[in-house]
């Protein structure tokens, strides 16, 4: 079962204050930080599109920001986000010598990594004052209504294009720390997936359901898992849940048109990986050639767009076509995964913020998974995320990934006096008291 604790950030009255005073100022804290959880998932866009959620998130910088000292890396994920910002202007600045830089699209690629990793801080102020649980439903709320007035992007089916993330997120935030329950609504949702024919989603869900379940294994007196053996234990899942799934896919057991496209995917390619995600040859072929990156609004020049196909040409994908032409590099570069967008726009100091969320995601998943205090919301949104790295846009996962990221950061330890004087983190901490 889930630790579920609200913790107050207002700092304590004084004897000599007045606690209707504070208490009225924890009441407004507690109502704008709900609005700015909701306005981050209606992606409701300002000119240049800057997000009404980015432009609140900054507004209330000075509440959130005193609380990321209280989570462990969240000062080292604030620098490192700072420093890539910084790497990837001075790429910008760089690219002005051979590339064109669109202005729209520089004011673009900036708000997006400014709203996806700097908004961690608000879901942990959302955290502090509200608690997980309804942080991750106002969170969710707000996933709801973008869905609704965005509607369904591209030629996908409405499931898969629009709903499928904010009803996951929603419904397995509703059964935030009932396990039986999170169990049955994520079987459900992933036999929805099936029948509207979105494949990643509906293996993670089933990953969730078995992670789980394993949590309510019984339990060993004296005895506990380490986080390392249990990320051992969960990368050993995914890899059998990866096989199971291109079976099934295969063999047709997941409906006939997702058959046709498996099998012509792995005889193009050899592999239902590269043959789904061709673009990760394309970004392989352009970081061997500019490994430091491109740089934030920078338009891909005609030897960008030709060395990126010989990539794609190089697992017999044909890349002579309007979907590489006009969506991965006709206005910009959208390399169809988070590794790759973020490399481009902030090189190789983006990929080292990158590694940082990845060990905040694995560590935090691993050491909960160990305690047993694991919910399916958690499990999905790092799952889903740590899938995003390789496989979808930066802008689509953006919003999973900061909820993923904030939810699953754990506790900055107490710390405790010891006798020589010295400080040192409380021995009798455990993980379990750190999570909400």
């Amino acid at each position: 079962m889930d630790v579920t604790m609200q913790r107050s950030t207002v700092p304590s009255v004084r004897a000599d204050g007045d606690p209707a005073v504070a208490r009225r100022w924890r009441t407004a804290e507690v109502a704008v930080c709900m609005v700015v959880l909701v306005s981050f998932g209606v992606r409701y866009y300002l000119p240049y599109r800057v997000t009404l959620g980015c432009a609140l998130m900054l507004v209330t910088a000075p509440a959130w920001l005193r609380v990321l000292r209280s989570f462990r890396y969240g000062v080292t994920l604030a620098v490192l986000t700072l420093s890539a910002l910084v790497f990837g202007a001075g790429l910008t600045i760089y690219a002005f010598s051979g590339h064109y830089v669109a202005p729209y699209s520089l004011f673009t690629d900036v708000s997006l990594v400014v709203f996806t990793f700097a908004g961690v801080g608000v879901v942990l102020w959302g955290r502090e004052l509200l608690g997980s649980r309804v942080t991750a439903i106002l969170f969710a709320l707000g996933l709801m209504i973008g869905a609704g007035l965005h509607g369904t992007s591209g030629d996908l089916n409405d499931w898969k294009g629009s709903w499928a993330i904010p009803v996951t997120v929603l419904v397995l935030s509703l059964t935030y720390g009932r396990r039986w329950s999170s169990m049955i609504a994520a079987a459900a949702l992933a036999a929805v997936s099936v029948i509207f024919d979105t494949r990643a989603h509906a293996a993670i869900l089933v990953l969730c359901v078995v992670a789980v379940a394993w949590q309510m294994r019984p339990a060993v007196p004296s005895r506990r898992v380490s986080s390392i053996w249990t990320a051992v234990i969960l990368a050993t899942l995914g890899s059998i849940t990866y096989y199971l799934g291109s079976a099934a896919l295969v063999r047709g057991y997941l409906g006939a048109g997702a058959q046709a496209r498996s099998i012509e995917q792995i005889s193009t390619t050899g592999s239902l990986i590269l043959g789904g995600r061709p673009e990760i040859a394309a970004t392989v072929a352009l970081i061997r050639h500019e490994v430091w990156g491109f740089g934030f609004g920078v338009m891909p020049r005609t030897g960008d767009v030709l060395l990126a196909k010989e990539g794609m040409a190089s697992i017999n994908y044909d890349p002579n076509n309007g979907y590489v032409d006009r969506y991965m590099f006709g206005a910009g570069f959208e390399l169809h995964s988070v590794v790759g967008d973020v490399w481009v726009r902030m090189g190789v100091v983006g990929l080292l913020l990158l590694l940082a969320v990845l060990v905040v995601l694995v560590k935090g998943l691993a050491a909960r998974l160990a305690d047993r205090t694991a919910t399916g919301l958690v499990l999905f949104l790092v799952f889903w995320s740590c899938w995003n790295f390789f496989f979808s846009p930066f802008l689509s996962s953006a919003l999973a990934l900061t909820l993923a990221i904030g939810l699953a950061m754990p506790r900055s330890a107490p710390v405790t006096t010891g006798p020589s004087g010295r400080r040192r983190p409380a021995e009798s901490h455990r993980v379990a008291t750190e999570l909400d």
